[in-house]
């Protein structure tokens, strides 16, 4: 496989001369880039010019054309990566980038035809149209890869096989329901599918996932005027950052809960407007459904209490709204409780202060948790902190305002989006601290696009600061969290594909009982080691097997395939690599299995 974006991005890197530039430099000028030119759009843009005004129709439907075009670009080139049996190509890049550039465009331009109800019908369904596509895209992995073998597989095993549900085999967080196997062996059973590894239903619940998302934050804005010309960026406020929703959280049941906890977030902050308790009631059971699906929802609560305190502060608080945050917070507690949820907050907030505390023994204070990130070319290691600049930059500004007194009672909005910026900024650092960058920082960064919502409800959002969030998407679209096969080395998207998952489980059925049994309760001193050939790493689909092989057909007691791992037969390759020469036991070509009789 031909990995030409990692090529192009290292060429221009080397030429720019960003190749031997420290990663935390090139993070923090990139972060001062977007903060000092979002500043400046917004405090020097000059007021009383509408897209009406400036607006050519010859240029604005040539601009909808384009949109068009590109989307239907995106597609094809998708449709010939999948039928040539590889991921996103370099022309699927090249298309999304074209849609997110005319998107940008067409918002800057969105008055232009609001007297034309023809041309009105036919902007918006370009809209949707590339908007859809968007989503289709990420989430069509699932059908490339053509297997879905990740660690909850573990809990879909159980429950499709058992025909009901004890506790989860994944993890304990996931013991009270754990909603993506749920939905999963549903279809399953709907479709009339045997195949509890098969990609499709997995693929369906990603898709439809974002496109609930989609719609409901396409019908906020849409209620608000001020908003409208921000209708055709919503895909490019989704993913303002790596780990936001649309391209970093796609793996299940990160991708259902966040979805879910932001669509209840949505209709909490709708209900604010229309005093609607029947939005609060749908909202706390989307609340609900993503607490059991991933303690990710707490991100929810922590924005909630600051809308609810900055109400407070300017004397609008409801007696509907602190019921609702006390039952969903009731709600968390006690899943936190009921499940091990406990231990995995103890346990990351334990390695976090550990990491303070030892981060002056260290040459460098920022320890990424992925070592990947040290490897990505610059360009798209930018994307990680460009989003934060724009967030800084939208949060002085409307500090500025509220000084000098330029907004008319926009405390508690303001307030808002000052705490979030605050607290996603101190979350971020203390997580880089303590190498768990991606427990603490998904949740937060999944609720980026909020801000600029907020923002874009008391101020008009300047052309320049669209072009801004524009560029953070594509540089978004540039990382291997979006595009991991253009890529040499694994970052957030490692899942299986259905070769590698193929010969894992040529390997599994070839393992004797009494070795794994042995293996298992520490009584062998034999150990066999994985050696991938292969340049792409990808998963091998090993936590369900571990299920589907050894703990559902009893040949280890296990609880979890966690309980497995450290104890079970395979591990990754250690010491020279001279050593994978000799003592062959399987060699595919791409994964080479190698033995050992001492013990490590």
């Amino acid at each position: 496989m031909d990995n030409m974006l990692e090529s192009l991005l290292r060429h221009i890197d080397s030429a720019l001369g960003l190749s031997n530039l420290p990663t935390l430099s090139w993070l923090l000028y990139v972060m001062a880039f977007f903060f000092i030119f979002t500043c400046l759009s917004e405090l020097l843009k000059k007021p009383g010019i509408s897209s009406h005004e400036e607006g050519k129709r010859i240029f604005y439907l040539l601009v909808l054309f384009s949109l068009g075009f590109c989307s239907l670009l995106s597609l094809s080139a998708f449709a010939v990566s999948y039928l040539s049996g590889h991921f996103y190509s370099f022309h699927v890049v090249l298309g999304l980038i074209a849609q997110m550039v005319f998107s940008s465009f067409l918002s800057m331009l969105w008055r232009a035809s609001v007297h034309d109800k023809k041309l009105e019908s036919a902007k918006r369904f370009i809209v949707h149209l590339s908007a859809i596509i968007i989503i289709f895209l990420i989430s069509a992995r699932w059908l490339i890869r053509g297997v879905d073998a990740e660690e909850t597989s573990a809990d879909t095993l159980n429950i499709y096989y058992n025909g009901n549900f004890q506790y989860s085999m994944h993890a304990g967080w996931y013991d009270l329901a754990p909603v993506d196997s749920i939905i999963k062996v549903i279809l399953l059973r709907v479709c009339g599918n045997d195949d509890p590894f098969s990609p499709f239903e997995t693929f369906l619940i990603s898709f439809m996932s974002g496109l609930f998302l989609y719609i409901l934050v396409y019908v906020y804005v849409k209620s608000r005027r001020s908003l409208n010309p921000l209708l055709p960026l919503i895909p490019a406020m989704l993913m303002l950052h790596p780990y936001a929703f649309l391209p970093g959280a796609y793996i299940t049941p990160t991708n259902i809960a966040t979805a879910l906890a932001l669509a209840s977030l949505i209709l909490f902050l709708h209900s604010i407007q229309n005093r609607s308790r029947a939005q609060l009631m749908f909202s706390r059971i989307l609340f609900i459904t993503s607490l059991f699906a991933h303690p990710f929802s707490i991100s929810v609560l922590i924005f909630i209490a600051a809308c609810l305190l900055a109400k407070y502060a300017d004397g609008f608080m409801r007696s509907h709204d602190v019921l609702f945050f006390t039952s969903t917070l009731t709600l968390w507690l006690a899943k936190t409780v009921y499940t091990a949820t406990i231990y995995g907050i103890v346990s990351i907030w334990n390695s976090i202060v550990n990491g303070i505390f030892q981060a002056w023994e260290r040459e460098s204070v920022i320890v990424f948790r992925n070592v990947g990130y040290l490897r990505l070319p610059k360009i798209p290691l930018a994307s990680f902190s460009a989003s934060l600049g724009i967030i800084g930059g939208m949060a002085v500004v409307i500090l500025l305002s509220m000084l000098r007194r330029y907004l008319n009672n926009p405390r508690w909005l303001g307030l808002s989006i000052i705490f979030f910026v605050g607290f996603t900024g101190l979350s971020s650092l203390l997580g880089s601290l303590g190498g768990q960058s991606r427990y603490i920082f998904v949740p937060f960064a999944s609720l980026f696009f909020l801000v600029v919502l907020f923002y874009g409800e008391v101020r008009n959002v300047s052309r320049a600061l669209k072009a801004l969030i524009t560029l953070a998407a594509i540089l978004t679209m540039l990382t291997p969290n979006f595009m991991p096969d253009q890529y040499s080395f694994p970052m957030a998207a490692k899942i299986s594909d259905r070769t590698m998952f193929e010969i894992s489980r040529s390997l599994f059925e070839k393992l004797d009982p009494h070795f794994v049994i042995n293996r298992f309760q520490g009584t062998s001193n034999m150990k066999l080691y994985i050696d991938q050939q292969s340049e792409f790493i990808r998963n091998m689909g090993g936590a369900g097997l571990i299920v589907d092989k050894l703990i559902l057909n009893g040949i280890v007691k296990a609880r979890s395939y966690w309980d497995f791992l450290g104890r079970g037969p395979f591990d990754a390759i250690e010491g020279d690599r001279e050593y994978s020469m000799n003592n062959i036991v399987w060699d595919s070509g791409l994964v080479k299995v190698v033995s050992s009789w001492v013990n490590p």
